[in-house]
């Protein structure tokens, strides 16, 4: 059956990069910012409870009270266990002649990790994932520097920028990330800079952007959380003007344009074109921690926490309205006024005479048990969504045991570890494209230092284009998986522990093969973890280690006479769900049994 589609086939496309061309990119633009809009309402909504209510101005700030922060106490937990320290870059080659140039190009990448504070843009990235949409746009300032979200970008340096979600736009009609037709986002320049820089161009009849907490769609911006709604400067120190940056996919191009300020349709010309030159995908990278079927966005983790979040405090806040409201008074007859105001006015543990029998105490209710039944039951309801955030985040025990507690924190890192992964891909694309930007450099000259492995040898070398090995494809990069996890000085202390261990239970293979353990170097590193400086001259070593080495070590042996005693201890239900039953039965008025009422007891007490 033919196709009739008069209108379709009499529509003349644009010229790319026309006055015409610009115009519909524009107004696809605002109408895909106006499909944003619910999804950037509802990530300042889950800001406003992650703040809570003593940020900010009253007017127009975060609101309403709250007694228990459960999106703060998750979101913390989450963004530490995602990106808590720099990451490392593992360069590999399955060419065993570019194994040496590998290393060195490792050692370039994380020198330029370092140089950006990439660490901080993977944690606002992860940040930014856990409440909506995360983006990291990869570049290089290659002209002259240019400040981007608040950094100046030095000539010839790669950067990665982690974006506002007020300033991102893409195609919304896509279903899958490779279908976008165009994707961008806004950004802030001074305004005497552009108009003086020659990056840009078609610059007449520009003019300032008026700073304001609404954008061009006249939608409310996240900035209005710290600085209350309308709050403008109407003498800014410094004027500044609002630019688009758009990648298109299909065409390989990027521009830049002003963003029209609200009413006003703006320039219809473009202060800069160019064609893609930088990694292959472009040089924006999104970041979803859970996928949707069918859907661009993915779904954020406060998705899934606002609503137990809000039921939590406002059950608080009735229960505290139930304690604040409980009184007791005492009632008497007129005629027994003169005994009542004495025994008001009576001290604690003061003597009266013998009242009237008539006198009665009259009591109001306090928190309702129910309520607080309910209340607890949201607190572990949120908990569960959040993967067991007690358990995750050290936050207390869940069970009678350790066993019990480590075999639970390994079943609850199930949804943290697809986290990770997705967090440690996304990162490892974004390190990857920096490494392109590095190779691809012909200027590039970085000072290094390289250790030989095995030997406390030195050697300084540079990374420079003269001394490049081979082709990029030649190499993979990852990310090594551990090193975007905070170590404390007490895990490092467990798991040298563990290190240790196996190697005495391994000597004598050890020593076969012409190896030995080093104590005094072990005990160097337990003595700089523990702060314990003093503990390496506990031990003095005397004899030379070529005489310790032809000692025989034996390993340690259990007597072959053992008694071992079980002993089975009754500790007190000291995990939450056995504290919470004891509440509730004491508040019920029933008596809690001798392991529950201990349960209550603070800790230290006897």
């Amino acid at each position: 059956m033919p196709h009739n589609n008069q209108h379709s086939e009499d529509r003349k496309e644009p010229t790319l990069l026309s006055p015409e061309w610009l115009k519909r990119l524009r107004d696809t633009i605002a109408s895909d910012r106006e499909k944003l809009d619910p999804y950037r309402n509802h990530r300042v909504e889950a800001l406003k409870l992650y703040v809570g209510p003593h940020y900010g101005p009253k007017e127009g700030g975060p609101g309403t009270k709250q007694a228990v922060n459960l999106i703060e106490l998750a979101t913390n937990v989450y963004r530490r266990k995602l990106v808590g320290k720099q990451p490392r870059a593992l360069v590999r080659t399955p060419h065993p002649r570019l194994k040496s140039q590998a290393d060195t190009l490792e050692l370039a990448i994380d020198h330029l990790l370092t140089e950006i504070n990439f660490v901080q843009t993977m944690q606002d990235a992860a940040l930014n994932g856990i409440f909506g949409i995360s983006v990291v746009k990869v570049g290089i300032s290659a002209t002259e520097a240019v400040k981007f979200a608040g950094v100046w970008h030095e000539i010839g340096q790669p950067f990665a920028d982690a974006i506002d979600e007020d300033d991102w736009v893409m195609d919304m009609t896509a279903k899958r990330w490779e279908q976008m037709a165009y994707m961008g986002h806004k950004y802030r320049l001074p305004f005497e800079f552009v108009m003086d820089t020659k990056v840009f161009e078609n610059k007449k009849g520009l003019t300032a952007t008026q700073e304001s907490t609404y954008d061009e769609q006249g939608t409310v911006k996240a900035e209005t959380i710290s600085r209350g709604e309308g709050q403008t400067q109407e003498e800014p120190y410094r004027e500044y003007i609002d630019l688009w940056d758009i990648y298109l996919p299909e065409e390989n191009t990027f521009v830049t344009f002003p963003v029209e300020n609200r009413g006003d349709r703006g320039s219809e010309k473009l202060m800069r074109s160019e064609k893609w030159q930088g990694p292959e995908g472009g040089p924006f990278h999104m970041l979803r921690f859970a996928d949707v079927p069918g859907q661009i966005i993915g779904l954020p983790p406060r998705a899934m926490w606002s609503d137990l979040h809000e039921l939590a405090n406002t059950l608080w806040k009735k229960l505290s309205d139930q304690a604040r409201d409980q009184k007791t008074v005492h009632g008497y007859e007129q005629a027994d006024a003169e005994y009542a105001d004495a025994f008001r006015k009576a001290a604690n543990g003061q003597y009266l005479a013998k009242g009237p029998s008539q006198m009665q105490s009259i009591s109001t209710p306090g928190p309702d048990p129910t309520n607080l039944l309910f209340t607890n039951q949201t607190m572990d309801q949120f908990d569960k969504f959040a993967g067991n955030l007690s358990a995750m985040g050290g936050l207390g025990t869940s069970s009678d045991t350790v066993g019990q507690d480590q075999m639970l924190l390994q079943q609850s890192s199930q949804r943290l570890q697809e986290m990770q992964d997705r967090m440690r891909l996304f990162t490892q694309r974004i390190v990857k494209d920096l490494a392109w930007y590095l190779w691809t450099d012909p200027l590039i000259d970085i000072p290094l230092v390289k250790r030989i492995e095995g030997t406390d040898i030195e050697l300084n070398v540079r990374f420079t284009k003269e001394q490049r090995e081979g082709d990029f494809l030649d190499y993979n990069f990852t990310i090594d998986p551990y090193s975007l996890q905070a170590a404390t000085p007490a895990s490092q202390i467990a798991a040298m522990d563990k290190v240790v261990g196996m190697a005495i239970q391994a000597m004598p293979v050890i020593q076969a093969q012409g190896g030995q353990l080093d104590i005094e170097a072990i005990l160097k590193d337990y003595a700089k973890l523990t702060d314990l400086p003093g503990m390496a001259r506990y031990v003095k070593f005397d004899n030379p280690v070529e005489e310790a080495q032809n000692q025989p070590v034996q390993p340690l042996r259990q007597a072959a006479n053992t008694t071992r005693t079980n002993i089975r201890r009754s500790v007190p239900g000291g995990d939450q769900q056995g504290r919470d039953s004891a509440t509730l039965q004491a508040l019920a008025g029933g008596k809690a049994q001798g392991s529950q009422a201990a349960s209550l007891a603070p800790s230290g007490t006897g």
